[in-house]
């Protein structure tokens, strides 16, 4: 019984010095991101974070999200001659896991460049791309579908941040409205991008008998033939629709050094229930300029 006691009481201490030391290996900036996370985990909050949460809200002015889109549409505008304005990087959270820790990418972050594809015309503060059904992304937005769009415009000089809630509409989605917004994109999009939504599953090794697939590329020239294999009126099963309902945009412009945060605050079911359809009346926006 002693030597149970003794060697549970052992592994107590090895374990605290572990940890010890872990904590010592820290730096000082490590140390106080790991010390808030640890009160974040608790439900604890620093007063340093209360005094700053207490700044941006003093400082803050109301708005509407016709603000922030006019900003974004004028560096649209500005950067419209550069081919890669029309891209975004779109960041998530890998939801695989697996039992062998090296080899487990679940909790990671994931990022990748998409194509910008307009913003949803029955709501202009959700921004749209498309992706393949089997793609790893759409995986992780059903386990969690919160994430990060980061937009660098060079000629202007501009990086917004916009953070927000995926939705994505599938071949299975029963919503009217929302298989109504998917056929819409699918039919603006090239015949020969719709192609792709035929090929072999991504993420998957390339065999010999893939080749065809992406053969069809290189053998079709005539655009009417890509729209007989792939016609507007017949949506492919892996094609998918992705909104991102935006409630927060980090507007930096490194060209005067200006920093601007833009945050929605949603009204109350009663209030919301009182104003109209337009998203501005369901929603307040309020914007705080911050140090870049």
């Amino acid at each position: 019984m002693w030597e149970e006691k003794s060697c549970s009481f052992c592994n107590h201490i090895k374990n605290a010095k572990k940890a010890r030391e872990k904590e010592d290996a820290l730096t000082h900036r490590e140390r106080v991101v790991y010390t808030k996370y640890q009160r974040k985990e608790r439900g604890q909050t620093t007063s340093t974070d209360m005094a700053h949460n207490a700044a941006l809200s003093a400082s803050a002015t109301k708005c509407t999200s016709q603000m922030w889109r006019a900003a974004l549409k004028k560096a649209l505008d500005a950067n419209k001659s550069l081919p890669n304005a029309k891209y975004i990087q779109v960041a998530t959270t890998q939801a695989n896991a697996s039992t062998n820790d090296q080899d487990d990418d679940g909790g990671f972050p994931a990022i990748r460049t998409v194509v910008f594809r307009g913003f949803l015309d029955r709501d202009p503060t959700k921004v749209t791309f498309v992706t393949d059904k089997r793609s790893q992304k759409v995986g992780d937005f059903a386990v969690n579908n919160k994430c990060e769009i980061c937009w660098y415009f060079p000629k202007s000089r501009e990086q917004f941040r916009l953070r927000g809630f995926a939705h994505v509409i599938t071949n299975e989605t029963t919503d009217e409205i929302d298989m109504k917004d998917r056929s819409i994109s699918w039919k603006k999009m090239r015949p020969g991008a719709r192609g792709q939504f035929a090929w072999p599953e991504p993420g998957q090794p390339r065999l010999p008998e893939h080749e065809e697939a992406y053969d069809v590329d290189r053998l079709i020239e005539d655009e009417d033939e890509y729209e007989n294999m792939w016609p507007k009126e017949k949506v492919l099963e892996n094609f998918c629709l992705v909104t991102v309902d935006v409630n927060r945009i980090d507007h930096l412009k490194l060209k005067g050094n200006k920093r601007y945060l833009y945050s929605r605050q949603r009204k109350s079911e009663e209030e919301t229930r009182a104003s109209s359809d337009d998203e501005d009346e369901k929603n307040e926006w309020i914007v705080c300029e911050l140090c870049p």
